[in-house]
């Protein structure tokens, strides 16, 4: 009887929701919070790549790797069957 209840179905009872529809809706917070980002970066925040690259070719590939590594966990999350 115990082995029926699954910590997802559990949530899903409790919520109203699944997990689709959940992961719905984090993608949608996710995609706001990247425009907010976006527009805080080119309003008040970092513009340094777009107002002449000044640094090193290193610090460069350091922050497009960095940039990468973030890309590669969010859509591991989105894609994730568990």
């Amino acid at each position: 009887m115990a082995s029926d209840y699954t910590p997802l179905k559990a949530f899903e009872i409790a919520s109203g929701l699944n997990a689709t529809e959940l992961r719905a809706f984090f993608a949608i917070i996710f995609v706001a919070l990247l425009l907010f980002a976006y527009v805080w970066a080119i309003k008040k925040g970092y513009s340094g790549l777009f107002s002449g690259f000044k640094g090193d070719l290193f610090d460069y590939l350091k922050l497009i790797l960095k940039g990468a590594a973030v890309l590669i966990v969010v859509v591991l999350f989105f894609v994730s069957e568990r």
